[in-house]
């Protein structure tokens, strides 16, 4: 599961001066990059590439049926790490070697993001925030629960993340400059944090 396990499983790696043992995620992502192109295309129409929330040793990342797959942010969570291991490593030569796949993470957050017609902010469409739901009153004044929504902070932080580290690597590696400036407009645009009256960040835009 992307949508935090695989991930935290190696949050130790990079902190703990272990860096080698952050590579065979990276080989992972490799592979999971070159299916997510497949699943870019065939269910958004969109370049670069995307996994849901399940992989697997076949590099699975079409969504499944379970609600925290709404969210089509995995991917982009798992290019992030190509980043972090520069920003701790800082070695130009893996950033070089493997800033494709940051790109390609980055160019589909970029194509799939919609506007909200009420806030007039970019926000993924559909989304969720895993294994969580809000509850809502129907038109018949019924009290329900449901998991989808629009724009959800957790697509918002992660696409935040991975468009602001995409251009930085870009400019680091002196290419793509009117990529890089394109993916700084972008995430100016994302729906921002929020927070409740209770001074808790919201995860739901509403």
């Amino acid at each position: 599961h992307s949508n935090i396990n695989l991930q935290m499983n190696y949050w130790p790696a990079l902190v703990g001066n272990l860096a080698d043992c952050h590579l065979p995620l990276i080989r992972f992502i490799e592979g999971t990059a070159k299916e997510g192109a497949k699943t870019a295309q065939y269910y958004f129409g969109a370049p670069g590439w995307t996994a849901y929330h399940t992989q697997n040793p076949w590099f699975e990342t079409a969504p499944s049926h379970l609600p925290a797959t709404a969210g089509p942010t995995c991917g982009a969570w798992l290019a992030f790490h190509i980043w972090e291991h520069y920003r701790f490593t800082q070695d130009r030569d893996f950033l070089k070697r493997y800033y494709p796949l940051l790109r390609g993470a980055a160019e589909f957050c970029a194509a799939v993001l919609v506007e909200d017609p009420k806030t007039k902010h970019l926000a993924t469409v559909p989304s969720s925030s895993p294994e969580n739901s809000y509850a809502f009153t129907d038109p018949n004044g019924k009290r329900q629960t449901t998991w989808l929504c629009v724009g959800s902070t957790y697509d918002m932080q992660i696409m935040r993340g991975v468009l602001e580290g995409t251009a930085e690597a870009a400019r680091l590696l002196g290419v793509d400059a009117e990529f890089a400036a394109k993916m700084d407009a972008t995430r100016a645009r994302l729906a921002p944090t929020r927070v409740n009256a209770e001074g808790r960040i919201m995860e739901w835009q509403e």
